[in-house]
């Protein structure tokens, strides 16, 4: 009753769909406070004049002014605790579905309302979290608020020292025209080589002596790693190859992009604007050097908040010692997973509960506590569907029709609907099959993003693995991935698969209606 009154108070407390206008719940008196509270800052400056990043979007498809500043999800979110060094910290940490991203959200409405003067950037590696999410409620606090990607960021440096725009080459594109010439590439995957190449790259592990030498107990912090020091040698050989692939081209990639742009920036090339505060949403994803890049767009007492959810790392797993912030003491964490239904989450964190990957990751901060999936606030719903077909033709047609009868008879949206794979022959066959507007996308791009139904179909081929990776690695990594997945639904949750059932589901069995077919 009390939260009812403060959101009679503060209409920002009502918690609504965006697109729909539906109406969700009321903000918590926790998340209200993250918010709101104050923050340190230098003096007010006159904000640059050149051009704001922040893009025009088309008002004929975006909701009203009111409805986005309402719709900020909350739920239960425990505050960010204060950082008095320089740059200003604040780590919000959570499950998935805890509200990360909608407190970032809420935390640049309230900056800006408060203090009007105050030049923010939102900024996030993921390209659909940025235009699904953050651009569009964040587009009526321009110019005085930027929500710009951070390749972009990196690209406008590039560019004011070149004075023209060089595309980066894809890791992975060049290693498949490699492929042929080498055969370690082949046996290894392109997938495994490429990660392999920009782990090097990033970490600054590109002498070969160092790399052969070092004990390297993985990217993930897990142990069991396969490479023997003859392996390394190998690696490295396709390293060299590849470096000179670059140079002969003339090109470079994306971790030189990142690189050249920190040089450049501490060589005196300044970004277009220097920011009061710097908001991360999806920190997780952000390497070592992005982070210093970040704090090079901040002012001198500059303030940054990150939004960060290791148990979702799925593209590195880089803790925030090697990014060279200290976030023990500085960390607030948000432990209730509202967005999913408690069925759906206990099968999704089931996967994870014992991974070690995870494990490393989220106990580096000391005040660590798992998610509260007992709380009362958590809604109830159907148990996630696992349906086994003798072929994929019945599977094909099982989830077409399932679909068809969620927009017909729950009156879901076409677009609150998502197939995700991270094989694109999976998703190519079923555009031609399903409703118009429902979502086919890869598994890898879905951080920070929610459906109110998800479809994983052919289960059985979600997991490839690399030669080069231990076992325990492989199965903590395909779990994080699974578990990212699975936690983008509201309600509705299939899996399906065919003939034999992936062994790396194994601990969500028990939280699931099976259903043979």
């Amino acid at each position: 009753q009390v939260r009812a009154i403060c959101a009679a108070i503060d209409g920002k407390n009502k918690v609504k769909d965006r697109r729909t206008n539906e109406f969700k719940g009321i903000h918590d008196r926790e998340q209200e406070r993250i918010a709101k509270e104050q923050v340190q800052r230098a003096a007010p400056g006159k904000p640059s004049e050149t051009h704001s990043v922040q893009e025009t979007i088309d008002p004929a498809i975006m909701p009203s002014p009111k409805v986005r500043r309402t719709h900020i999800q909350s739920e239960m979110p425990q505050e960010a605790a204060s950082v008095a060094l320089a740059p200003y910290v604040r780590l919000v940490r959570g499950y998935a579905g805890t509200g990360k991203t909608d407190v970032l959200v809420l935390r640049a409405h309230y900056l800006h309302r408060r203090h009007p003067d105050l030049s923010i950037l939102v900024t996030t590696f993921n390209d659909r979290l940025y235009a699904q999410r953050l651009k569009p409620d964040l587009a009526e606090l321009a110019p005085q608020v930027d929500v710009i990607k951070f390749d972009t960021l990196c690209a406008d440096i590039y560019r004011r020292r070149h004075g023209r725009w060089l595309k980066p080459q894809a890791t992975g594109g060049l290693i498949t025209q490699m492929a042929d010439d080498y055969p370690t590439i082949q046996e290894y995957g392109t997938s495994f080589i490429s990660e392999e190449i920009i782990w090097m790259k990033e970490i600054g592990r590109t002498d070969r002596s160092e790399y052969v030498t070092q004990v390297r107990e993985g990217r993930g912090l897990v142990s069991g790693l396969t490479l023997q020091r003859e392996e390394k040698e190998r690696v490295f050989d396709v390293f060299e190859a590849y470096e000179a692939e670059l140079r002969e081209l003339p090109a470079h990639d994306w971790v030189d992009l990142h690189d050249k742009a920190l040089r450049y920036l501490r060589e005196g090339t300044p970004p277009n604007r220097r920011y009061d505060a710097v908001l991360v949403d999806e920190a997780q994803h952000f390497a070592p050097t992005w982070m210093e890049i970040v704090k090079e767009f901040l002012t001198p007492r500059g303030y940054l908040f990150l939004c960060d959810d290791p148990s979702q790392s799925v593209y590195r797993y880089y803790s925030w010692k090697q990014k060279g912030i200290e976030v023990r003491g500085r960390t607030r964490w948000l432990r209730i997973p509202y967005r999913n239904t408690r069925q759906v989450f206990e099968a999704a964190y089931a996967l994870i509960s014992e991974n070690e990957l995870a494990k490393n990751l989220l106990t580096e901060e000391d005040g660590h506590m798992g998610p509260d999936s007992d709380h009362s606030s958590l809604r109830d719903g159907p148990r996630p569907e696992v349906h086994r077909f003798s072929d994929w033709q019945s599977e094909q047609r099982f989830i077409s029709e399932t679909m068809v009868a969620l927009i017909e008879t729950e009156g879901v949206l076409p677009n609150e609907i998502a197939l995700l794979h991270e094989e694109p022959y999976v998703l190519n066959r079923y555009r031609t099959i399903l409703p118009n507007g429902v979502q086919l996308q890869k598994m890898h791009t879905e951080t920070g993003l929610e459906y109110k139904a998800v479809f994983i179909p052919k289960a059985q081929d979600l997991f490839e693995r690399s030669a080069g990776i231990g076992w325990n690695e492989y199965v903590a990594r395909q779990q994080l991935k699974a578990y990212m997945t699975m936690t983008r639904t509201r309600k509705w949750l299939y899996v399906l698969f065919q003939d034999s059932w992936p062994n790396i589901l194994d601990p969500m069995r028990q939280h699931v209606e099976w259903v043979e077919h």
